[in-house]
């Protein structure tokens, strides 16, 4: 019976890829969860869509990037609150939920965190392995006298094939723990998700297989970059080795213009996101367009954004509609490195050729609190 990987607290601490020296022996290499040991092995992994990344070193950049966000972030509190009614004004009440990301010092995500009305809901770590781990713990699988671990993903047949195929490249490994009820209740964390990624010479990300808790292989991805290094192109195939999307980035200096085209496992395209921007590269509006099977537009979004960076207005259009169907209005307050620290967004609607706020919904309320890293001298800075 193979059992989960063990919470150790005396591996609760910072590893450096300048500094990393292998604390175990073979024996020893199963992916134990280690509070935020790691190193800078650059890639973020992310378990929703918010996703929310931040200053990442070189590849990880090429993989995923909040271009929404400036500055370099150390925690981020994401709030969104009740919304009260006094006569016919609207105002912001208590806090509903709350998301918590933090950061390592260069970047990385380590912890995610989700409240409910100041419960704690949900929580990730993030588990960055230095490519000397992942050098040893191949040298281990792909020997003839292999040791057995007490992890399955470790064990598993599919990680010596990947170990063989790309012995001659640098691997670095993401493990992603569940650790909601590790300290509350005094139990494991336990293994959620890991990455192994094949990393080039200018430590990008070339290929990276995905595994569940299970050890079970859930996607393999392809990465193709142009002669400046971004990434032209990401191609995810499922566990069976069967193409399921393409993603094909381009961009134009002349307009500032970066286009993502998605196409499934039929080569028919389903998205395209247009992002454009200003001459200083803050963002200026972005198009996402959806299309159905046959590559007929289905719906569109087009988001614009202030001088700063920041939200100002959300458009959604149906198939037929030339006019927006509604319009999201945004008000926000900014700190100094002008990222939005408040926000209320109102729905509008069209009524006889006018815009007016839509009655039937409420206004929605949304605050965050930044924790910026400084130096050491000049201490950290929380603008609320």
């Amino acid at each position: 019976m193979t059992l989960p990987p063990t919470y150790c607290p005396k591996d609760n601490q910072k590893t450096s890829i300048l500094n990393y020296s292998l604390q175990n022996n073979l024996e020893k290499y199963t992916p134990a969860y280690s509070g935020q040991a790691g190193g800078r092995v650059k890639i973020i992994t992310l378990i929703s869509s918010l996703f929310l990344l931040l200053q990442i070193p070189l590849f990880a950049q090429n993989i995923t990037k909040n271009i929404e966000l400036k500055g370099n972030i150390k925690t981020i509190e994401t709030i969104k609150h009740q919304t009260r009614k006094k006569g016919k004004t609207w105002f912001m009440g208590k806090a509903l939920s709350k998301n918590v990301l933090i950061y390592n010092k260069e970047g990385l995500l380590l912890e995610n965190k989700k409240y409910s009305k100041g419960l704690l809901q949900s929580k990730f770590e993030y588990i960055y392995k230095t490519p000397q781990y992942s050098q040893a713990l191949c040298s281990r699988k792909t020997s003839k006298k292999t040791i057995k671990t007490t992890f399955l993903i470790e064990d598993a047949d599919i990680i010596r094939d990947f170990c063989k195929e790309f012995r001659k490249k640098e691997i670095a490994i993401t493990y992603v723990y569940n650790t909601e009820k590790a300290f509350s209740n005094k139990q494991q964390a336990y293994l959620l998700k890991s990455h192994f990624n094949v990393l080039n010479k200018k430590k990008q990300i070339t290929n990276q297989y995905a595994f569940n808790s299970l050890g079970e292989l859930e996607n393999k991805k392809t990465f193709d970059y142009n002669k400046n290094g971004k990434l032209k192109e990401r191609i995810e195939y499922d566990f069976t080795d069967t193409l399921a999307k393409k993603e094909k980035f381009s961009f134009n200096n002349a307009t500032k213009t970066e286009t993502l085209t998605i196409t499934n496992e039929h080569d028919l395209v389903t998205k395209k996101i247009i992002t454009d921007f200003r001459n200083d590269y803050t963002l200026r509006k972005k198009e996402e367009i959806i299309y159905d099977d046959v590559e007929a537009v289905q719906s569109k979004i087009e988001t614009y954004y202030d001088k700063k960076g920041n939200k100002k207005a959300e458009l959604f259009f149906t198939a037929d509609s030339l006019e927006p169907v509604y319009e999201y209005h945004y008000q926000t307050k900014v700190d100094k490195k002008a990222n939005w620290i408040y926000e209320k967004r109102i729905k509008m609607i069209a009524f006889y050729g006018k815009k007016i706020r839509d009655k039937n919904e409420s206004p929605k309320f949304t605050t965050r609190k930044i924790l910026y890293k400084t130096n050491k001298k000049a201490g950290s800075k929380k603008h609320k």
